[in-house]
């Protein structure tokens, strides 16, 4: 994590700003000038406005009242359609990026890489499409953050689910605790049998989704060795050993998830196969709980 990561952010957050926004009042008092009709919008450098161009900038963001361009307020008018962003939607973001620079030297690199991901995480949930495309390292990240996304949605979020209802369900039934540390010890048997639960389900589905695989990749290569006896077809053929392949290596994984369904603790066997299998581990379990703050007004004795 590098300072001009920073400067890199702020100004996708500029492009982003004024892709929707006229800024025609900013190159005014860049030239001393107003802009004629007919010349092209230039982009604006973050680092090149000058302190009473940021002034004005900071003013007008925080009025919330800059000018759509042309076109998104036709869509506006005559198709009923919202601006996507609002100025004050990315002057929080600035805001944000700009204590992040004041305090970044005094931040361990895992502390500066978890912020600057939050405020990142912040951009992209305005609008998926939002990005400019002009900076690709950023929207390289932005496509990293979705894919972590998809992946915890998919495996961490039950997971998460599964903690909050054993805590509030204890809680509920025992009490509340007066701190973190003494609830998590105290639901940590409790949550190891229902992650056991939770992994034999999950062994399941995995085998299904691979038994449902190797049935497509069956049909591909029947009709694959149809075509390729077929003179009349001339499209691409592929040799059939890699659906072969592809069919055994499916097969293996298949008896390894089999293997560890039948045993005392498939977590043991499969490891980090298993989604989130860190989650044992009552370190990990109180990381992530000091960030749920409305849980533990649920769980804790308020003092």
């Amino acid at each position: 994590m590098k300072f001009e990561d920073l400067s890199e952010l702020e100004q996708e957050l500029f492009d982003c700003l004024f892709n929707y926004y006229e800024s025609s009042f900013l190159q005014s008092e860049a030239s001393g000038s107003i802009k004629t009709a007919d010349e092209p919008e230039k982009r604006i450098i973050v680092s090149e406005l000058n302190e009473m161009q940021r002034k004005v900038l900071n003013e007008r963001l925080h009025l919330n009242d800059l000018i759509p361009k042309e076109i998104n307020e036709f869509h506006q008018l005559i198709l009923g359609e919202n601006t996507v962003i609002s100025p004050m939607q990315i002057l929080v973001l600035l805001e944000q990026l700009d204590v992040l620079k004041d305090e970044f030297g005094t931040l361990s690199n895992t502390i500066q890489k978890k912020r600057y991901s939050v405020i990142l995480q912040a951009y992209q949930a305005l609008d998926e499409n939002i990005c400019t495309q002009r900076n690709l390292k950023i929207l390289k990240r932005m496509r990293g953050i979705r894919a972590v996304k998809v992946r915890n949605d998919k495996n961490v979020y039950p997971r998460h689910q599964i903690l909050y209802r054993v805590l509030r369900d204890e809680a509920h039934k025992n009490g509340r605790w007066e701190n973190l540390s003494q609830a998590v010890k105290s639901i940590l048997p409790i949550l190891r049998l229902e992650y056991q639960k939770n992994n034999l389900v999950w062994i399941q589905n995995e085998i299904d989704s691979k038994l449902a695989l190797i049935e497509e990749l069956e049909k591909g290569r029947l009709i694959n060795s149809h075509n390729k006896q077929n003179e009349n077809y001339h499209g691409k053929v592929y040799q059939n050993r890699k659906y072969q392949n592809r069919i055994d290596k499916l097969q293996l994984e298949i008896n390894e998830l089999i293997i560890a369904q039948k045993s005392t603790d498939p977590a043991l066997l499969l490891g980090k196969k298993i989604p989130y299998n860190t989650i044992y581990n009552d370190e990990s379990i109180l990381h992530h709980l000091r960030d749920c703050p409305e849980l533990l007004q649920d769980i804790l004795i308020q003092k």
